[in-house]
């Protein structure tokens, strides 16, 4: 059996306006992609002065696929998120390991001082989508610890009891990146090069690209 429909050019056209005007109703969504190459560092600064004097911000992605494609450079991670506009997301690897770096003073007893640190990667951001609907602002900050921590501990007496008790001090060798950017709906742009927190001279570098595009709620 078969179930034949016949409507007007004109009740088509109603229909196609209602579903339009629902899903224009409906919330927006943005998707935020983070992706951290490493690279060497001669190539990452030839990578951002391109990024510089290139009026089109996607020459300087497709020179990175360039190299990706050489096996000069690698995809380190690249999380992906789904945030309301004007709200604070986050993705996380890796695990968070807590250290006792003190003891002090509370109610008459020791308390122990503990330190968290994140062996992995810690991405934040907070998109914003401008009135004309095409244009995102993005604040970020981004984070990426390269190795194990380096663990010191040594014995001190505790604030209270005066008993000898155990602490740790903790260097962690992180990069890290944070600032704001506006782009384009669906844009990828070159945030920059991570800092290192080491003043130990590296051979390669770390850069960070950034993609958001604008969903409806039904994607």
């Amino acid at each position: 059996s078969q179930l034949i429909v016949r409507a007007t050019r004109a009740n088509l056209d109603l229909v196609d306006q209602l579903v339009e005007s629902v899903i224009g109703d409906m919330p927006k969504m943005i998707k935020v992609r983070v992706e951290l190459y490493e690279l060497p560092k001669g190539d990452a600064l030839k990578l951002v002065k391109h990024d510089e004097k290139a009026e089109d911000t996607g020459a300087s992605y497709a020179m990175l696929e360039e190299m990706v494609a050489a096996g000069t450079a690698k995809l380190v991670v690249s999380p992906t998120t789904m945030v309301r506009p004007g709200q604070l997301a986050q993705a996380q690897t890796g695990t968070e390991r807590s250290f006792v770096e003190g003891y002090g003073a509370e109610d008459g007893k020791d308390v122990p001082v503990l330190r968290r640190v994140r062996v992995g990667s810690e991405f934040q951001v907070e998109p914003n989508i401008g009135v004309d609907g095409k244009i995102i602002d993005v604040r970020y900050a981004l984070y990426m610890s390269r190795g194990e921590p380096e663990i010191t501990t040594r014995t001190i007496k505790a604030p209270v009891s005066g008993q000898e008790v155990e602490v740790q001090s903790i260097t962690v060798d992180a990069l890290s990146l944070s600032q704001g950017v506006t782009i384009f709906d669906g844009q990828t742009v070159l945030l920059g090069t991570m800092q290192s927190t080491s003043e130990a001279q590296e051979p390669n570098a770390t850069v960070a690209f950034l993609t958001a595009t604008v969903t409806s709620g039904m994607r």
